[in-house]
């Protein structure tokens, strides 16, 4: 009997287990009719949302917040203080640029007392550019005190600084070019002499006298003129102002050179021929049209008068 327990155990543990797997397939299915009966649907059948739409009525509202209308006063206020601020800051911006202008200037003038030390030395004295030095140094230890000063002070500052450093190069610049100038200007007023008296009588007959006087005068006012500056300029030192300077001599020689220039250019005047003077046969009269047709054409300019031209001009 024993051994028949384990027998009938094995057959049913396959029949719980059948029972098992049935009760779990009508599971589904009865869940399945549960949800159809709960929402009255037949089963199988796929169910449609549904969109429902109402009207909203929206009242704005400014609860909460507080509307400002401006007043023309209130609008004319502003732009005052706005006005106020852009004139503050273009003050500002015109103050930072001239202290930055005159602290450029210290700097530049103080390397250049440096560098041009041979240039410099000739034309000024040891006083001169130790007032420049000191200049200098005043101005840069006044920049660190002066950021509330307007740019009119600073621009004015510089001004007076550079003059000091431009006298001294301009001393400078005169010595080195005066020599080279004088030398032109003594040449164009020999030439100018020269052509009036020698050279143009003889190959510019139709030139008048009365034109060729007035070029030669005006070569000797300029060149008295240059002899009385020189003996004024040999009286200074190096150091002082020249007596006059290379851009005056150019002005002083303009007058002689276009004079000069307008007489070369002038042409010989043509002579026209009476042509009822001549015969009265075909061959003749055509002879003398052909003679007065060159005698119009004008004389072309000679070298020498085109080299007489340029020779002035470069003068000037």
């Amino acid at each position: 009997k024993d051994d028949d327990k384990p027998a009938e155990a094995a057959a049913e543990a396959p029949t719980e287990a059948a029972a098992d797997a049935a009760t779990g397939e009508a599971a589904p299915e009865a869940n399945a009719s549960d949800a159809a009966n709960a929402t009255g649907a037949a089963p199988g059948k796929v169910l449609k949302k549904k969109t429902h739409k109402r009207t909203l009525t929206v009242t704005p509202s400014t609860a909460g917040l507080r509307q400002w209308a401006p007043r023309r006063s209130d609008v004319a206020d502003a732009f005052d203080r706005l006005a106020a601020i852009a004139a503050a800051e273009k003050e500002r911006r015109a103050r930072e640029g001239a202290k930055n202008d005159l602290e450029a200037a210290i700097y530049r003038v103080r390397n250049a007392l440096d560098d041009r030390a041979k240039e410099i030395e000739p034309v000024s004295t040891k006083k001169q550019r130790e007032e420049i030095s000191s200049t200098s140094r005043e101005l840069e230890d006044w920049l660190y005190e002066a950021d509330a000063e307007p740019a009119a002070t600073f621009n004015d500052k510089r001004t007076a600084f550079e003059a000091l450093w431009n006298a001294v190069v301009g001393r400078a610049e005169e010595l080195a070019a005066r020599p080279k100038a004088i030398e032109k200007f003594r040449k164009a007023l020999a030439l100018a002499k020269k052509n009036a008296t020698e050279v143009w009588p003889d190959e510019r007959p139709w030139l008048e006298q009365e034109d060729l006087d007035a070029l030669v005068k005006k070569a000797d006012d300029a060149g008295a003129w240059l002899d009385d500056q020189e003996k004024a300029q040999k009286k200074l030192k190096n150091h002082d102002e020249p007596a006059f300077r290379v851009a005056e001599l150019n002005a002083k020689l303009k007058p002689t050179v276009v004079l000069a220039a307008r007489l070369n250019a002038k042409k010989k005047p043509v002579v026209v021929e009476d042509v009822n003077a001549t015969n009265a046969t075909d061959v003749n009269a055509t002879d003398g049209n052909a003679t007065d047709a060159n005698a119009t054409e004008p004389e072309p300019e000679s070298e020498e008068d085109a080299k007489v031209t340029e020779e002035m001009k470069d003068e000037l």
